[in-house]
């Protein structure tokens, strides 16, 4: 699995997916399981306008373990240069 480093750009309710750059990941964590994935926000850009909120993104997010749709998180962060 990819090593994810966090970083801090800012209160998550004011990230747009245009504030993200290309090496830029989030980071998805089930609050049931704790199951936790890393996805490239490009995947998000397809879907939503640069306009949409991380927060508007991360009530929409599902569990692909367990299937929990409530109290999920994403973070920012970005993959170690390298």
């Amino acid at each position: 699995m990819e090593q994810f480093e966090n970083i801090r750009i800012g209160p998550k309710y004011a990230i747009r997916l245009s504030d993200l750059a290309d090496w830029h990941r989030l980071q998805a964590t089930c609050f049931r399981c704790r199951h936790t994935t890393v996805i490239d926000p490009a995947i998000f850009k397809k879907q939503y306008t640069g306009d949409t909120r991380l927060l508007e993104i991360e009530e929409k997010l599902r569990c692909q373990q367990c299937g929990n749709r409530y109290g999920n998180n994403l973070s920012v962060g970005r993959l170690p240069r390298g």
